[in-house]
């Protein structure tokens, strides 16, 4: 999962029954499949995790 900045707003669906908007500006983590969509209609570019975050994910359980 890549860091991307998106420089236009951006509409991903990763099912047939669920959209996700990206609004141009926001930095996020998002899933490979998205970046790569994302990067191909020139709507993000690739960046690095951003200043402040520590990268350390975890899962509630």
């Amino acid at each position: 999962m890549p860091w991307i900045k998106f420089t236009k707003d951006f509409d991903w669906q990763p099912s047939s029954q669920t959209i996700i908007t990206y609004l141009a500006g926001h930095t996020l983590f998002v899933p490979r499949a998205c970046a790569d969509l994302a990067l191909k209609a020139d709507a993000a570019v690739k960046t690095r995790r951003p200043e402040g975050v520590s990268g350390k994910f975890t899962r509630k359980t």
